[in-house]
């Protein structure tokens, strides 16, 4: 017991009868949660209600004294205490049912006469003062529920003493333990009971070796060290992006703690404070506060020995907030204020400025400290250290290029989330994939398996859609093929093919803006001519499949409302629920091409969104979310000047000119200023037409061969089919038409009468001016001569 325990009680047992006098006779409780004792110690709302009913139960039961009989019956009624009763077995029906027997039957009670007022019992106040001694006894400040039943249930020479006895005797052999255990909750031996029950004490994890060494972020630690260390507003807040590990720095602050390298923070204790569990099971007006109060008070006298940490500090705004009740940011701003607490917290910088910059009451308590994402050098050691856990845990041995991939891999591909997170979880995934792999092997029970940086890479690849190939592969091979990758697919666009491929070239070697995307063009030329074809041939080349060319067609983005399609509808408008076609698509599939096809028909404030994506790489969608355009490339096309390229007499220099002169007459010069490149395409030639030609014969020599059909064309054959195609307005488009009347629809016909079938051949030739297709029933070879377009399709298809 305390010094002075003595004179408090006795003080506070002269203030009972003040306030039974000021309680008596009224309808609810008293207008006040908290009232004064003016010894330090305060009876919460809990039990203040309490003995509101114990007070109504004397009137109803017409007797002349407020007994601890009353206050046990009216711990029934109260659900918080009700709760604590059914917590140690009690059926509180049947105790209800007893004590009201009791109290109606039972002739030791006082009588109720008319003029005089009821008075407080000797067992009440033998309750009352119990309670108050062990709150003392616990170092609290606050009188509390549990209390007050642990001062009734020690008297055993009271009648409601004796009662509840009986009822945890009825109920459990053993209940007098659980009541030990329920009510005092063993608190007697902590200075900070509510601080234990809502917080964890990281220090005492620290201490017993449960925390992952921290490494790096010695700058933000000793910042937070000096902040904590002010005489004034030492609340020092951790903000930074999600991931970049602000909740790992304060678990390094209790190591250091604990190793005693803090100076004169040595010796402090770290708690957590778990806001959800304060609110949660809070369903009473005035529960919240009361817990969120106490554990201030348990703070407040721990000043110099308690650090309090908040993760998702902004949770604090609006926190246990309810009717005619305030949140925890109200009830923590005087004691912010007065310095009687220090608060260590941390959140991102975005819910720090909607939630705690808007209250600058709030935020002027703070001192911020920015946490930037790391390196991809600085990454590694942490992934060297994560590195004992996750093969300690996956049973597998991770090697240091796995490690390095990891960091690099993360970094590249992975661009919605933040190191060193998603290089850890990447490397904590892989450990996985290759312990399933390696489970039902016989080498399971042998050495653990190792974990290389090919297996990060399929982790990358199946996250990304990316081939795994093209991870692992060396960059510098990859690039230096690109232009004859895509010559393979674009035919007579040499000039076009080498402009995309040095950009390229020049954003992977590290030479370009790494904020902007990795290329920018604008296609013009007449159509039929490959600016789509090649948009698409970089897509495959690049990112290993078709799929990865984003295409829009700006036809449909003329009106000026069409904007929102892109980013979103803005807040209010039908649809800001749904995602922004292009800010979705990309954030989804951050590699990629984006194809802006035939732009000049979209609105000019379309233009004005693709300046922002051409200029910075990035967009913010109407949801506030970042999307970010550094790993795409863009790929305007237009057929304005396409009239000046077919004009004749002029050489391609002039057309070039006029074609530029159209151009900027168009376009703002912001806006072309922001392009890598204007690429004109010029119109295809016939010899250009029969290269192409052999292209699109490959794809009906890859259908035949499906169905145990070769196909065998003649030189001949295919210039005949490019001479029918040819047309300088509309380049190689009418070509496809030609094909599919000419030769896929006589070859459909022969398949469908059963003429054509597994293990013929046919072969395709001119006779005359006539295109003519024979069936022979062998695999023929083809005739020497034919065209070197062709040898191709058929070598291709065969294999």
């Amino acid at each position: 017991m305390n010094r002075g325990t003595g004179e408090d009680t006795g003080a506070f047992d002269s203030l009972l009868s003040q306030w039974f006098d000021s309680a008596h006779g009224a309808a609810s409780a008293p207008a006040v949660t908290e009232w004064s004792t003016g010894v330090g110690t305060v009876l919460d709302a809990t039990v203040h209600e309490v003995l509101a009913h114990a007070v109504r139960a004397t009137v109803q039961w017409r007797s002349g004294e407020l007994d601890s009989t009353h206050m046990l019956w009216a711990m029934t009624r109260v659900p918080a205490t009700a709760a604590l009763l059914t917590e140690s077995g009690v059926v509180v029906s049947d105790l209800a049912a007893a004590l009201s027997s009791t109290a109606e039957s039972d002739v030791s009670f006082t009588p109720w006469s008319v003029g005089r007022e009821p008075r407080l019992s000797a067992a009440a106040r033998r309750a009352l003062v119990g309670a108050h001694r062990q709150a003392q006894e616990e170092r609290v400040g606050t009188v509390a529920a549990r209390h007050l039943l642990l001062g009734v249930a020690t008297d055993a020479e009271s009648v409601a003493g004796r009662a509840l006895a009986r009822a945890i005797e009825n109920s459990d052999p053993s209940g007098q333990h659980h009541v030990a255990v329920a009510w005092s909750g063993e608190h007697g031996t902590s200075a900070t009971p509510r601080l234990d029950e809502f917080g964890l004490d990281l220090t005492e994890l620290a201490r017993a070796g449960e925390l992952d060494p921290v490494v790096g972020r010695d700058e933000e630690m000793d910042q937070a060290l000096e902040v904590l260390g002010r005489r004034g507003k030492n609340n020092p807040v951790f903000v930074g992006d999600p991931g970049v590990g602000k909740t790992a720095i304060v678990e390094g602050l209790a190591q250091r703690i604990v190793d005693g390298s803090v100076g004169p923070l040595a010796g402090r204790r770290l708690v957590s404070l778990d806001l959800a569990g304060m609110v949660a099971g809070a369903k009473f007006r005035g529960e919240f506060e009361q817990r969120f109060r106490e554990v201030l008070a348990e703070a407040r006298r721990g000043r110099d020995e308690i650090v309090l940490f908040l993760d998702e500090i902004h949770s604090l705004v609006g926190a246990g907030a309810g009717e005619s009740s305030m949140d925890a940011a109200t009830l923590l701003k005087p004691a912010l204020a007065r310095g009687e607490i220090c608060l260590l917290g941390a959140t991102t910088q975005e819910e720090y400025r909607r939630y705690v910059e808007k209250d600058p009451a709030l935020a002027r308590r703070f001192q911020t400290i920015a946490v930037p994402e790391p390196s991809v050098e600085d990454t590694v050691p942490v992934l060297r250290r994560a590195r004992v856990g996750f093969e300690r845990h996956h049973r597998v041995r991770v090697a240091d290029e796995a490690v390095r991939a990891a960091a690099e891999l993360s970094d590249r591909y992975v661009t919605d989330r933040f190191l060193p997170d998603k290089a850890v979880d990447l490397l904590d995934q892989a450990c996985s994939r290759v312990r399933l792999r390696q489970t039902g092997t016989e080498s399971e029970e042998g050495s653990p398996p190792p974990v290389s940086g090919e297996d990060v890479a399929e982790v990358v690849s199946r996250r990304t859609g990316i081939p795994v190939a093209d991870l692992t592969v060396t960059e510098r091979v990859r690039l230096l093929k690109l232009e004859r990758e895509l010559q393979t697919s674009v035919i007579g666009q040499d000039a076009a093919v080498r402009s995309v491929a040095e950009a390229v070239r020049r954003a992977r070697a590290g030479l370009g803006d790494p904020e902007r995307p990795i290329g920018s063009f604008l296609f013009l030329g007449p159509t039929g001519v490959g600016k789509t074809e090649l948009a698409r041939a970089l897509a495959r080349s690049l990112f290993g499949d078709t799929d990865r060319m984003i295409r829009f067609d700006m036809g449909e983005f003329q009106d000026k409302h069409t904007v929102s399609r892109l980013v979103g509808a803005p807040p209010g408008y039908v649809g800001y629920e749904e995602a922004g076609q292009l800010t979705e698509r990309v954030r989804r599939t951050p590699y990629s091409v984006l194809l802006f096809d035939e732009v000049e028909k979209a609105h000019p404030d379309v233009f004005h969104t693709l300046l922002q994506v051409l200029d910075a790489g990035r967009l913010t969608d109407a949801q506030g979310r970042h999307v970010d355009f550094s790993n795409t490339v863009v790929i305007m096309t237009s057929n304005l000047g396409a009239s000046q390229l077919a004009r004749p007499g002029l050489s391609t220099a002039e057309a070039t000119m006029a074609v530029w002169e159209e151009l900027r007459g168009f376009f703002r010069p912001e806006f072309l200023n922001r392009i890598d490149d204007v690429t004109v395409f010029r119109a295809l030639q016939l010899p250009e037409l029969v290269e192409i030609t052999g292209l699109l014969l490959e794809r009906t020599a890859a259908a035949l061969l499906a169905k145990g059909v070769r196909m065998d064309v003649g030189e001949r054959a295919v210039e005949w089919l490019a001479e029918r195609g040819h047309d300088p307005e509309f380049g190689a488009r009418p070509l496809r038409r030609v094909i599919q009347r000419e030769l896929d629809n006589r070859l459909a016909a022969l398949v469908l009468e059963g003429s054509l079938v597994a293990g013929h051949t046919a072969h395709i030739e001119v006779h005359g001016d006539e295109l003519t297709v024979r069936v022979s029933s062998v695999w023929e070879p083809a005739p020497a001569g034919r065209h070197a377009a062709h040898e191709r399709a058929t070598t291709e298809a065969v294999h």
